[in-house]
């Protein structure tokens, strides 16, 4: 208001525009900023072999399904365990656990936010002992460990019986035909597990000419019966909110519909 009198009508509109602006730059998160939330630059600088695409996709997994507990296979630089880490910083909760004799780690330990540990052993034969540290059945698992059939065979079906109930099996280089092959024998075997397909299409051909790299392929857990109505209700629990009755007349309820267009039979009837 004080702008407006001061200053002619369209420089003040000017102002406010700028001022506006500002606003909205200094509540915007600083994605290459450590110390704070929405780390979504570590995507970028991570020591990691695989695509943007699949970085991205990595991240934005873990941020959307909140693993509590989490174990990676073939660790190397760490490239891909500091992505996990930072999407479990953001989300406020997690630790993973790294499998890898071999791995050459020199990220600083402070940028895992102390969510990480390695286990310098082979797999699969370490996969217990990182459950063990864990506390629990793990809630995602990375396999991206020697890119060969017996190898990935070995590593899906060890993992399995350490699987949660709702817990997603991540394989990254599943373009390779080694791979392929291991996840479709593990398939056809675990009844138990279903497949969500290529989810980040980015292959790479150039290293090898007999073998492929790239693609993230996702596997997860046949999930209970019930299981989406009870997540939502636990979240309606956990925000102290009462949790809304599963009404069949409540099946075409959307807020800006009903207000807008046509109302439900729940609206209609709550009007009367």
């Amino acid at each position: 208001m004080r702008i407006n009198r001061v200053l002619p009508k369209p420089l003040s509109r000017f102002v406010r525009w700028v001022y506006r602006c500002l606003c909205q730059r200094i509540e915007r998160p600083d994605v290459y900023n450590s110390r704070r939330p929405e780390r979504v630059g570590v995507v970028y600088t991570a020591p990691s072999d695989m695509r943007i695409e699949d970085r991205l996709f990595l991240y934005a997994l873990v941020r959307g399904i909140k693993p509590q507990r989490a174990l990676e296979t073939g660790v190397l630089r760490g490239g891909s365990s500091l992505i996990i880490a930072n999407a479990m910083e953001d989300n406020g909760t997690g630790r993973l656990v790294g499998i890898d004799p071999g791995a050459l780690v020199q990220v600083p330990s402070r940028l895992f936010f102390g969510r990480f540990e390695l286990l310098a052993e082979p797999s699969p034969q370490a996969i217990p002992r990182a459950v063990e540290l864990l506390g629990g059945p793990l809630d995602f698992a990375l396999i991206d460990d020697i890119h060969i059939y017996s190898q990935v065979y070995a590593e899906l079906k060890a993992v399995l019986p350490f699987m949660a109930a709702e817990g997603y099996i991540l394989l990254h280089d599943a373009f390779n035909y080694g791979v392929h092959a291991a996840i479709e024998a593990f398939l056809a075997e675990a009844d138990t597990v279903r497949d969500c397909g290529i989810l980040s299409v980015s292959p790479q051909l150039q290293h090898d000419p007999w073998a492929a790299y790239g693609w993230m392929r996702l596997l997860r857990m046949l999930p209970p019966a019930g299981y989406v109505l009870r997540k939502v209700h636990e979240f309606y629990l956990a925000a102290q909110m009462p949790v809304p009755p599963s009404d069949p007349d409540i099946w075409d309820h959307d807020a800006w519909y009903c207000r807008s267009v046509k109302a439900c039979p729940r609206c209609r009837r709550t009007a009367q």
